[in-house]
């Protein structure tokens, strides 16, 4: 928590991402009540060189979902949907096919994997998501299922 009551969030963007687009970004998570601190860095890529994350969030993943899902949050979380979208669309293109936005929880270290391809069932999903029920992750959609997974968690005893 800062000063001004609001919780630290840090945000990684890589370096192809325009400033214009950083900016509005900060913006909307700004707009959910954070205090929000970015910077550049490089972020993951594929052993064949392709960029895998292109923004790295580490915030409280709890209060985050909580924010998303308080009905005051609405407007708010459509713009920062409707800006995480728009963001993961136009980085999809090569080197960048399959860039992913990754929230880590600034506590446990959990991640949740975000992509393009989201439907808004899953959006949905993401709002209401108990981390209590993962341990190691990252989570991410499974579209086939429908659902959000972390298929360590699944495999771990």
């Amino acid at each position: 928590m800062t000063a001004t009551g609001k919780a630290d969030v840090s945000v990684r963007f890589d370096p192809s991402i325009p400033e214009e687009d950083r900016e509005q970004f900060t913006e909307e998570l700004s707009s959910l009540g954070f205090d929000v601190h970015a910077s550049s860095a490089q972020l993951r890529r594929s052993s064949s060189g392709e960029l895998t994350t292109i923004i790295l969030i580490a915030l409280p993943l709890q209060a985050f979902l909580a924010a998303l899902g308080g009905k005051l949050a609405d407007d708010a979380y459509s713009g920062l949907k409707r800006v995480l979208r728009s963001l993961l669309d136009r980085h999809r293109a090569p080197p960048a096919a399959s860039g992913a936005i990754v929230l880590q929880d600034a506590r446990t270290g959990l991640l949740i994997r975000l992509d393009a391809r989201l439907s808004d069932a899953a959006w949905n999903q993401l709002r209401e998501l108990d981390l209590s029920a993962f341990r190691y992750g990252p989570i991410s959609y499974d579209r086939a299922n429908g659902r959000w997974r972390s298929e360590l968690d699944e495999m771990a005893f």
